[in-house]
């Protein structure tokens, strides 16, 4: 469904794509963490249900927990997405 512009007295159409785009030229950094805090969650939790998964009793692999909270998982992805990132940056520069 198209959203309907809304018309300024200047005449410009202040469309929902307009309105973002403005946004993430005022807040580029904030935009950065919103992103990553998102992916940070995804993956992390993502990581712990399929490890949750893995080591159920339906699969034939060892019936130890390994002792990862989601919390711990949250903290590894932070930690390898900012390391991944750094190494990206630098092999650009």
């Amino acid at each position: 469904m198209k959203s309907q512009p809304c018309r300024s007295i200047s005449g410009i159409d202040y469309t929902q794509s307009l309105l973002f785009k403005t946004w993430l030229k005022e807040h580029p950094w904030l935009a950065i963490y919103i992103v990553m805090g998102v992916f940070v969650f995804a993956a992390g939790y993502l990581s712990h249900v399929m490890d949750r998964k893995a080591s159920s009793p339906l699969c034939y692999r060892d019936f130890e927990d390994n002792g990862y909270t989601v919390l711990d998982r949250f903290w590894l992805m932070i930690v390898t997405f900012q390391t991944s990132m750094i190494a990206f940056v630098s092999n650009i520069v």
